[in-house]
């Protein structure tokens, strides 16, 4: 594959290579091919194979070759830590990396790794706009500097997915503060199955009601809203009507609420 990839015949731009028990080794020959100036991949997913953080560091140098064109980068479901994306951050700082697209979702980055990215973000070489973070053990220290970066100048994200990691409260504010800075660009917001009450949700609603803030979509799961993170939700959906507003079982309960009230 890698060989065929490096043909000036070979027209492939969009490689998808999930679920193949691919490791290090065969990472590292991908890495290879995609430096070649023939190579035109601009999509990659090498979701849920072996890779771990020797591989990101094979792939995190080609993502810093002028030849090579990958724009999406899906590497979720693979073995990689903090250290593997200590390196990812410092190609992503490349001005010679094109990468927009970046999931690492249900890997085991934690709070050191989201740090490690969030410096990368506030690069103005940096390109990324959607990145995706779930289930990766996240806690509020990660989100706060995940938060610091948001509010940067530089930072072009626009869609952040958190969901399943262990945010409370308390990292909901630090999100909620960032999102009324005129520097943030978030428009979707995705925090299904954190640990999220009913502070959380009133930050959240306050934020999206700022001037400044540009979320259009936010996703939630409701496992620990109670009538009173309800009642901000609804008088948000009021408010802000052109916002969408997702949440577990939301559509029936926002309906068992409107016909509440009707009735």
């Amino acid at each position: 594959m890698s060989q065929a990839l490096q043909s000036p015949a070979c027209k492939v731009t969009t490689l998808n290579l999930d679920h193949n028990q691919i490791t290090d080794a065969g990472v590292t020959r991908l890495s290879q091919a995609l430096q070649s100036p023939a190579c035109k991949v601009t999509a990659l997913n090498v979701d849920h194979n072996q890779i771990t953080d020797a591989g990101v560091t094979s792939l995190s140098q080609a993502l810093q070759s002028p030849a090579c064109k990958v724009t999406e980068l899906v590497l979720g479901r693979n073995q990689i830590t903090a250290a593997g994306v200590t390196s990812l951050s410092q190609a992503l700082q490349s001005p010679a990396c094109e990468v927009t697209t970046l999931d690492l979702g249900a890997n085991h980055i934690a709070d050191a790794g989201v740090t490690s990215l969030s410096q990368a973000l506030q690069s103005p070489a940096c390109k990324v706009i959607t990145l995706k973070l779930a289930n990766n053990k996240i806690t509020n220290t990660g989100v706060t500097s995940l938060s610091q970066a948001l509010q940067s100048p530089a930072c072009k994200v626009t869609t952040l997915d958190l969901g399943v990691n262990h945010i409370t409260d308390a990292g909901v504010t630090s999100l909620s503060q960032a999102l009324q800075s005129p520097a943030c660009k978030v428009t979707t917001l995705r925090l299904v199955y954190n640990h999220i009450a009913d502070a959380g949700v009133t930050s959240l609603c306050q934020a999206l009601q700022s001037p400044a803030c540009k979320v259009t979509e936010l996703e939630l799961s409701n496992d620990q809203i109670t009538d009173t993170g309800w009642e901000c939700l609804r008088n948000l959906k009021h408010k802000e009507p052109n916002i969408k507003l997702s949440c577990d079982r939301s559509e029936k309960s926002w309906r068992e609420r409107s016909i509440a009230d009707r009735a």
